[in-house]
């Protein structure tokens, strides 16, 4: 993880976490990466658009859990708006735990997930899970 991994700015600032959160997609578009961290972007309210752009992502830490598996030292995670996962149909993995995440519409099309994660959050309608199939591993504990 880069040394500034968790600057304050990104966890009380919305616009400071947006301008990191689309450094980032751009570096993982110019770079073809297949995972993306935002578990220190804590500020952030809603993915931007852009990183519906992103092929090749599988793996989307956007909530308190990072991509070694360890959770984050923060709280107050404050994203709501996850509309543009909706073209992320390549994901597999996906962690929105202790977010403010209460709406999964966007998640209906992501067939391809194996991993979700919504422990902590506000989700209390799960309809939109029904055509994820190939779910092995759904963290729904602490949630509304």
């Amino acid at each position: 993880m880069p040394e500034d991994y968790g600057q304050e700015e990104w966890r009380a600032d919305g616009a400071a976490a947006r301008t990191e959160a689309l450094r980032r997609i751009a570096l993982a578009a110019a770079n073809g990466d297949d995972t993306l961290d935002f578990a220190d972007l804590a500020a952030l309210t809603g993915l931007p658009a852009e990183i519906a752009t992103l092929a090749a992502l599988r793996h989307l830490y956007a909530g308190a859990r990072r991509p070694d598996g360890k959770m984050t030292p923060y709280s107050g995670f404050q994203l709501v708006d996850i509309a543009p996962l909706r073209a992320l149909t390549g994901l597999t993995t996906l962690d929105l735990s202790h977010t403010e995440v209460s709406d999964l519409t966007s998640l209906h099309a992501l067939t391809g997930l194996t991993t979700l994660d919504l422990s902590g959050t506000q989700v209390s309608d799960l309809t939109p899970l029904r055509a994820l199939t190939g779910l092995t591993t759904l963290d729904l504990s602490h949630t509304e």
